[in-house]
């Protein structure tokens, strides 16, 4: 404890049943740095990165002892870059967050192999680019369209 009595130093929070359900640190009553938490059944779930309290850094996600998602946060925000796998560890998806939270640049998808891309420009969409056998199909390539536009518009 600091001198105002709030949580300082290292910490390990228990569930009833004995096992772990977090680590970390806490600097002046907030978490600071990498926290881990696990599920009551002793498997690891997460591992997230903090800076004065707020989700700031790496978070890893895991399910069932598998990594399934990696994404960055800034003051709580998602920002930078995200991966996705799917139950077997392979890599599903994969993209890019602007410092607003929104997706920008090339978002990737796959299964087994390249499967789409989709380009973003600051949380708009521009088009998806769909292929076969990892070659691009440049005839079912989907962009908004106008009327698209008009229909997503609120009234």
């Amino acid at each position: 404890m600091d001198a105002q009595g709030r949580m300082n130093g290292p910490a390990v929070l228990y569930y009833a049943n004995g096992r772990k359900e977090a680590e970390g640190r806490y600097v002046h009553g907030l978490r600071e740095g990498v926290w881990v938490d696990w599920n009551p059944a002793g498997e690891r779930i997460r591992e997230a990165t903090f800076k004065d309290g707020k989700w700031n850094g790496l978070t890893v996600v895991y399910i069932h002892g598998r990594k399934r998602e990696e994404t960055t946060f800034r003051d709580e925000e998602l920002f930078g870059p995200y991966r996705r796998w799917d139950e077997q560890g392979h890599l599903i998806e994969a993209g890019t967050y602007d410092p607003a939270n929104k997706l920008h640049g090339t978002i990737t998808r796959w299964n087994g192999e390249i499967e789409e891309r989709e380009e973003w420009d600051h949380g708009k969409f521009l088009r998806t680019t769909y292929y076969v056998d990892g070659v691009p199909q440049p005839l079912f390539e989907n962009s908004p369209t106008e009327n698209d536009e008009k229909e997503d518009a609120p009234p």
